[in-house]
């Protein structure tokens, strides 16, 4: 690796640090990022695992204690997401990164469309009610999510805090705990399998979580003494994911042979 291309993973992850406090979702910032500074989209995906583990468990131990004792109740969570989780870091371990781009181009569609409907409103005004116990379906669903988060992992907090809070009735702060822990468990799992592929990355993989250190402090900071820093922030991921879609999915070279 060219010695440039680790302060410049330092820089892409301040970047996605400062975005994922302030707007969340930052694997679709550090995914085209990354792949921008020449990794291989397959390694890129690996690599971005490395920055994922140390948020989460940031997260989970700054938690208050109280919320912390709550999550004994969760490891048929834990349980339904992991072998899912093994499934999708293996399968994805399988494709060649010109495959891998369009996969991620189409994730980047996708996502795009759900910031723009922005979910997370929805979910914010879902009403109190009794959280409901899992079912066999339930079980399901998180065995598929997991699955994707060990595939791709961008964007999966959405699914989980949707199938928790509208699915099982969670209060959102319940449910963030759930999704801290549950992607903590796959995120390491997956990084275990990539890892074992030789995809991981790990000099650029700890700057990058380094820089997301950074840029979580300083959205902390933007959150506080800014107004409109949430609003630009989440202007400036739309804007990253539709050019992800353009640079993944080869939009312009599409575009040219068209009308040649």
């Amino acid at each position: 690796m060219e010695w440039y291309l680790y302060p410049a993973a330092m820089g892409v992850g301040i970047l996605a640090g400062v975005i994922n406090t302030l707007a969340g979702s930052g694997s679709l910032v550090t995914l085209p990022l990354l792949a921008l500074l020449g990794l291989p989209s397959t390694v890129a995906n690996a690599t971005n695992r490395v920055g994922v583990v140390v948020q989460n468990v940031v997260g989970v131990v700054t938690f208050p204690h109280s919320l912390r004792a709550s999550l004994g109740n969760t490891g048929w969570l834990i349980v339904a997401v992991l072998p899912g989780g093994i499934a999708g870091a293996l399968a994805a371990t399988r494709l060649t990164a010109a495959q891998m781009d369009l996969v991620i181009g189409g994730v980047m569609v996708v996502m795009l469309l759900i910031l723009l409907y922005q979910p997370d409103r929805a979910l914010r005004q879902q009403k109190g009610a009794p959280e409901r116990p899992p079912q066999f379906w339930t079980l399901l669903s998180f065995v598929a999510i997991g699955f994707y988060a060990g595939f791709i992992q961008a964007g999966v907090s959405v699914y989980i805090l949707a199938a928790l809070v509208m699915g099982l009735h969670y209060n959102l702060v319940h449910a963030t705990a759930v999704r801290l822990v549950a992607v903590l468990v796959v995120t390491v799992a997956a990084l275990l399998v990539f890892t074992n592929a030789g995809l991981v990355y790990w000099g650029i993989g700890l700057m990058l979580a380094l820089g997301q250190s950074i840029g979580a402090w300083i959205g902390v900071r933007l959150a506080i003494h800014t107004k409109r820093a949430r609003l630009w922030a989440r202007r400036l991921l739309i804007a990253i994911v539709a050019l992800a879609i353009v640079q993944f999915l080869d939009i312009v070279e599409l575009v040219l042979n068209f009308y040649n």
